[in-house]
């Protein structure tokens, strides 16, 4: 079956599990299935990583989740780490989110972050050489399970308010 038509003849079924009782969907679905229907990305037009100097220096990163499940999906916490050659930091997400099904949201992180300590490292990101890593905990009617993204690479950032001595 080709990869455009599985979706379309897939789907009807899988909505007809969103009508079932939690005790029934988990003998049809596992946690590793829930897993890999929930979608986590940078968001595709805009800022994906954007670091903001000044006094209070900060990181934000804008992210696109996307439900694939048929059925209500709580996202518990949210960790996003950053690299550059290393590990600059970690941005963390710790209110309850839902996501019904099929919806697409794009949700924005922010934390601190010493741009005066890594100038190196604000130009490779400029060039595209920046990645991220999401790890999420999910609950829904299957149980509670864990995503994790792997690296997702060729992120790029914008830097603002930031010293062209320090980029």
């Amino acid at each position: 079956m080709t990869d455009f038509l599985q979706p379309i003849l897939i789907n009807p079924a899988l909505r007809l599990l969103g009508w079932l009782p939690g005790v029934l969907v988990r003998r049809i679905f596992n946690s590793d299935r829930m897993s890999k229907l929930i979608r986590f990305d940078v968001q595709p037009r805009g800022d994906q990583l954007a670091f903001h100097g000044g006094e209070g220096s900060h990181m934000r990163v804008y992210l696109q989740l996307e439900n694939g499940a048929p059925f209500a999906v709580e996202i518990d916490r949210l960790k996003v780490e950053v690299y550059a050659f290393g590990r600059l930091g970690e941005l963390w997400h710790l209110e309850p989110l839902q996501l019904s099904p099929g919806q697409r949201r794009i949700l924005m992180i922010d934390g601190l972050f010493g741009i005066q300590q890594s100038p190196s490292v604000l130009k490779n990101l400029r060039e595209g050489r920046g990645a991220l890593r999401i790890m999420a905990v999910l609950t829904s009617k299957v149980g509670r399970s864990v995503v994790n993204t792997g690296q997702l690479e060729g992120i790029t950032a914008k830097c603002y308010n930031v010293p062209e001595q320090a980029a």
